[in-house]
């Protein structure tokens, strides 16, 4: 009897173990490379994996004279369930502050989901916190809802309590 009760301790415990729960990222400005939301409620966390690389950033000059473009691209991952992708992209930035997400502005456009399964912000902001050129920084926040373009009404993703500290 004893051994019986061993086994099911010992299971439980292994059970407990492979169990991962994800916490939001600390709310940093320092260049951590961190980055992290809630989907639909679940917390997500960039992280690497076999494949590719958890953050991937891109910083390239504006086609505005004196304004840059930003482009953020990470892993999600909820435990070991692999979400698929987000892509942050940040036209033509002067300064920190907020930008609108919305069908027709360009300045701000947010790609959520597995390849082959698109959906894109409709509505939303990016609201940046630091961005330090000199010490390539870019931090901030962000939530939206975005939509499957071939599925509009259907799946809606929901993504709130974003946040990235991110080193460009």
């Amino acid at each position: 009897m004893n051994r019986m009760y061993l086994t099911a301790i010992l299971f439980s415990l292994l059970f407990l173990a492979s169990c991962t729960k994800e916490y939001l990222t600390e709310d940093s400005k320092w260049g951590n490379n961190t980055f992290s939301c809630k989907i639909n409620g679940k917390v997500y966390v960039a992280k690497d994996d076999l494949f590719a690389q958890g953050i991937v950033t891109n910083t390239f000059y504006g086609t505005i004279p004196g304004t840059y473009s930003f482009r953020v691209k990470v892993n999600l991952y909820n435990g070991n369930n692999n979400f698929g992708i987000m892509i942050l992209i940040l036209n033509n930035v002067i300064n920190a502050g907020e930008h609108a997400i919305s069908p027709g502005i360009a300045n701000a456009e947010v790609y959520i989901g597995n390849v082959g399964e698109a959906n894109n912000a409709q509505q939303g902001k990016i609201t940046i916190s630091r961005m330090d050129r000199s010490a390539k920084i870019l931090s901030g926040s962000f939530e939206f809802v975005a939509v499957r373009d071939s599925e509009p009404n259907v799946n809606k993703l929901t993504v709130t309590k974003g946040r990235f500290d991110v080193k460009l």
